[in-house]
């Protein structure tokens, strides 16, 4: 039988949480568990909110050996830790928009830029997962696959560094190579 594919555009589905999901039902709700924290970072509470008040629109795209990423999770991280980050997931053309807190846009002022993508593959079908737990036998673990250099994946070791402008920055090209 072929191996079931599943993407998760979140990086917060990698993490040792993931390891435990070894029943089909258990993976949307650990998708709608990351979206729930994802909103929960960039929420805000409206334009008024005084940490908007120097955002600037920021967009771009990101490419892998040349090649558009489609769902690639791009997180700023600012220099000066007091301003937030932001963050986009790239679309198939590779573009991205920034958003910080609920708006469109970030700070300006240096980054450290993180890239990931990764696709959880499951070495049975939902059918034969539940077939095991229903007869008490134990679940193969679905296995990570990176499709983008480790390297991108931290803070600590992306070596991808970007400045927005005053004015903001709508041609940002984040180029990722082996």
């Amino acid at each position: 039988m072929e191996p079931q594919s599943l993407r998760l555009p979140l990086y917060y589905c990698t993490s040792n949480l993931l390891t435990e999901m070894t029943h089909p039902i258990r993976l949307p709700f650990f998708g709608l568990l990351c979206l729930s924290v994802s909103l929960f970072v960039f929420s805000g509470c409206g334009t008024s909110d005084p940490r908007h008040k120097d955002l600037v629109p920021a967009s771009g795209t990101v490419t892998y050996k040349g090649n558009p990423v489609d769902g690639a999770v791009i997180t700023f991280f600012h220099e000066d830790p007091a301003k937030q980050g932001g963050g986009a997931i790239s679309e198939a053309d590779g573009t991205f928009t920034l958003k910080t807190y609920s708006g469109n846009g970030t700070h300006p002022g240096t980054y450290t830029v993180t890239v990931l993508k990764d696709n959880v593959v499951y070495p049975i079908s939902d059918e034969e997962i539940l077939r095991l737990e229903q007869e008490g036998k134990s679940i193969p673990e679905p296995t990570i696959e990176m499709l983008l250099p480790k390297k991108y994946r931290l803070k600590t070791t992306s070596d991808i560094t970007i400045t927005i402008s005053p004015k903001g920055d709508k041609n940002l090209k984040i180029e990722l190579v082996d």
